[in-house]
């Protein structure tokens, strides 16, 4: 099963959804034109294991035995990749990134200005943790 992300640039969760293990080589050419077209101007190829399937790493990225294509700005988080400047990785879990000071509680994100972490639970900096 192939799920494509609509969304460019990988602004939501720009993903392919597919296990490393089903892979055929050339399953990406008509699914990521932008991002295909543009990486097939590299030379350069670095091959690593995803698994038990073999990957060119200069087009490609291993995200916990998934091959996800290589696109800028974007990181794994988990089993999937995201988009940095908009979102964050949690614990395995993406979300929104937030103004300011951007920390993790519980597997959401939050503003380490403003709250902190009590247990695994957002409280108000001015709060007391218990």
């Amino acid at each position: 099963m192939k799920v494509i992300c609509v969304v460019a640039v990988c602004l939501v969760l720009a993903c392919s959804v597919q296990d490393a293990s089903s892979l055929g080589w050339n399953d990406f050419s008509s699914y990521w034109f932008p991002y295909y077209w543009r990486t097939q101007t590299t030379s350069v190829t670095s091959y690593s294991m995803c698994g038990a399937v073999r990957f060119d790493t200069v087009r490609h990225v291993c995200c916990s035995g998934r091959v996800l294509p290589r696109l800028d700005g974007c990181k794994c988080c988990g089993r999937t990749t995201y988009q940095v400047t908009e979102r964050m990785c949690c614990e395995g879990t993406i979300t929104y990134r937030l103004y300011g000071y951007n920390s993790c509680c519980g597997g959401r994100g939050y503003n380490s200005y403003t709250y902190r972490c009590c247990r695994g639970v957002i409280i108000s900096r001015l709060s007391t943790c218990f």
